[in-house]
């Protein structure tokens, strides 16, 4: 009898938290959330993180998440600007007007190579060149030396190549990397 009872009760408990759970509508994106931030992180190096709060990092107490507008925003104290952010080191800001030339060159040159492929894909007037005659061999393989036809050889110098470029560096990564990393908590 006591075991029906506590059956009984479960399956109260079970519909009641059925009942809540489908009170609430689907969310359909038509009306913002309003996000909060509890807590953030601040890592200067893997080893260091100190737990903050959203004004440790220049963000605003709350976000607005708007889904259908596709859009997240807060208060204008959230926005960041790369010169003005508290992990910005005093030798950077000499390199921001290069970065700032760097991202104009690229931007300019993406312009440019789309615009040469779409117009090379639609407005192009040239005939197409016709396919090139292939050379005949002067020589065939009885005037080789014997040695390229076998693998070893071919196999030794790809080696001794690999260790004359690699070589150098994987034995200075041997004798000077410390192997005593220290283990990382990642939560």
């Amino acid at each position: 009898m006591r075991g029906l009872r506590i059956g009984l009760c479960a399956l109260l408990l079970l519909a009641a938290a059925v009942a809540v759970a489908g009170a609430a509508p689907p969310y359909d994106g038509s009306k913002p959330m309003q996000c909060s931030i509890e807590t953030v992180m601040v890592c200067s190096d893997p080893n260091v993180c100190v737990r903050g709060s959203a004004a440790t990092v220049n963000l605003p107490p709350s976000l607005n998440v708007d889904v259908g507008q596709r859009l997240i925003s807060g208060a204008a104290t959230g926005r960041t600007m790369i010169g003005h952010v508290s992990y910005m080191q005093p030798e950077w800001k000499t390199l921001l007007p290069l970065v700032g030339i760097g991202g104009a060159l690229l931007f300019v040159s993406a312009i440019f190579f789309f615009l040469n492929m779409i117009l090379t894909a639609t407005v192009s007037r040239r005939v197409p060149q016709p396919v090139p005659e292939f050379a005949d061999t002067v020589s065939g393989p009885d005037h080789a030396p014997a040695f390229v036809d076998r693998w070893q050889p071919w196999l030794a110098a790809a080696v001794i190549l690999i260790v004359i470029a690699y070589g150098p560096t994987l034995v200075r990564l041997a004798v000077t990397t410390p192997l005593t990393t220290p283990g990382l908590r990642v939560w």
